[in-house]
């Protein structure tokens, strides 16, 4: 599970030719790319990893109260790269040019909000007694 900001749809639109361009352009000799898909494009604030079921509802609460208490904030997307590098990539990526700090801010809300509707620690699950 994740906590994210989606991507306006104008933003998302200029994304999508950006990466047309890039996927026109690319090596024909590259073939194990798997390009995501962009109808969902987000920008990631929290990654939560697995996720109990019985915890989603204390997750949504807490985004709830971050959202609620966050003033809203412009981010703007530019500049991009690769991980590891340029030369041998893994993953490409878009930049963060400005907004930043407020994301960085808001996933420390939402860590804060989340500390407050700690929940127990499941130690086991029994299928059957």
């Amino acid at each position: 599970m994740f906590v994210a900001i989606p991507i306006p749809s104008e933003v998302r639109d200029a994304v999508t030719a950006l990466v047309d361009g890039v996927r026109g352009a690319g090596d024909p000799a590259v073939r194990d790319v798997r390009w995501v898909r962009l109808d969902g494009l987000h920008l990631t604030i929290r990654f939560l990893g697995p996720t109990d079921e019985d915890n989603v509802a204390d997750v949504a609460a807490a985004v709830d109260r971050t959202a609620g208490r966050v003033a809203p904030f412009d981010v703007v997307i530019a500049g991009g790269g690769a991980f590891p590098s340029v030369a041998r990539p893994r993953a490409l990526w878009l930049g963060v040019a400005e907004g930043a700090t407020d994301l960085a801010a808001t996933a420390t809300a939402l860590d804060d909000a989340s500390r407050t509707s700690a929940g127990p620690a499941t130690i086991a699950r029994i299928a059957h007694i």
